[in-house]
């Protein structure tokens, strides 16, 4: 094995678990169309709608296998429409890293360090993040599978351990109350949810086998599909539909209610823990790519100053807007800004590049081959 390359493993574990570290504990899911008990098929459903609207965005990366994401828009649509495009990745990045930082202060001072400030928890993490940043990418996804591992194999034990309280008649009639349109709407919606796609481009030039780039996506957007359906399925059976739905942190009070055994009776801190590392993982990486995006729009040779430089400044932030309100994620325009920021640098953009691509195809394989 090449400790030197990602291995197609490593993608899958880390794709499925980031995806879930969101989706599991905040279940955005749950107040979508159709918002009732046939909530884990219009999930089920997303899966297709999933690898649809990231068809653009993974024909670019296989075109070009050995380019970062910036230098493939430069590629494509030329130098300056490139760092332009690049430029609010950029931006993306780091917001996006802002927005999930901010949530995992909430859920960590709400669950176990309730006294504790802000800005102490977001210190605490921005260093860890910068620590696990310096590292190369390569280096961040073998710590990674490590993490994911344990972290995914927790997520499913706790699913398992709180059947006994699930009422799965709850979920039924099935299809009974839910229309083919309002099921359709919410996978549609619910695809846009998610961003771990960025992890597959980001890392696919250091993969082992490029080819696997289709193939990795496929399997951790069926796995995550499935756990996700599951865990949201679960929850509704053991909390009830209204309940479930209202609840800032469904999943967390589905393992409070799991009654293990006396000598380990806070077994929800078993999640929350899952959570903190998952999480801390995927600001990291996040951040990383905000880096990247920066580095390769202004040329900037490695520098560990510019990606110190941007974690603070991602700190300072995240700590003035954790202080001055609370990001609750169940409230519809937290839901629309991530879907349409992820349709606009998930679908929308790649889109128009891959359109171009198609304009100047000749030309640009023409200049592949010379340069090869």
């Amino acid at each position: 094995m090449n400790s030197e390359k990602i291995t197609s493993r490593q993608l899958i574990l880390l794709i499925t678990t980031f995806g879930l570290s969101v989706t599991i504990s905040y279940m955005f899911a749950l107040n979508l169309p159709p918002s009732n008990q046939d909530v884990w098929i219009m999930i089920l459903l997303s899966f297709v709608y999933s690898l649809i609207f990231r068809i653009p965005l993974l024909f670019l990366n296989n075109k070009f296998p050995e380019l970062t994401l910036v230098e493939m828009l430069e590629k494509i649509l030329g130098k300056f429409a490139g760092k332009f495009f690049g430029l609010f990745y950029a931006l993306y990045f780091m917001a996006y890293t802002i927005f999930i930082l901010i949530l995992q202060t909430q859920m960590t001072g709400i669950n176990i360090l309730a006294s504790t400030p802000n800005w102490l928890i977001i210190g605490l993490t921005t260093i860890a993040c910068l620590y696990i940043g310096s590292k190369d990418l390569v280096m961040m996804c073998w710590t990674g599978e490590l993490v994911t591992s344990i972290s995914l194999f927790s997520i499913v034990l706790l699913i398992l351990l709180g059947l006994k309280n699930v009422n799965f008649t709850l979920l039924l009639p099935i299809l009974s109350d839910s229309t083919f349109a309002e099921i359709n709407k919410g996978a549609i919606m619910f695809s846009f949810l998610t961003t771990d796609v960025f992890v597959l481009i980001k890392a696919s030039p250091f993969l082992e086998n490029k080819k696997n780039v289709y193939k990795i996506f496929v399997y951790s957007s069926l796995f995550f599909t499935i756990i996700c359906a599951i865990a949201v399925a679960v929850t509704q059976g053991a909390l009830g539909l209204e309940q479930a739905r209202h609840t800032i942190y469904p999943f967390l009070i589905y393992t409070r209610i799991i009654n293990f055994t006396a000598a380990f009776e806070r077994i929800d801190v078993v999640f929350v823990t899952t959570w903190i590392a998952i999480n801390t993982g995927r600001v990291a990486f996040f951040m990383y790519f905000g880096y990247m995006a920066l580095k390769d729009v202004f040329n900037i040779d490695k520098s560990k100053v510019l990606f110190i430089v941007i974690g603070i400044l991602i700190g300072i932030i995240s700590i003035y807007i954790a202080n001055n309100m609370t990001i609750v994620v169940a409230q519809s325009m937290i839901n629309l800004a991530l879907m349409l920021s992820t349709a606009i640098f998930v679908t929308i953009i790649p889109l128009i590049a891959m359109i171009v691509y198609f304009f100047r195809r000749r030309s640009l394989d023409t200049e592949k081959l010379s340069e090869n």
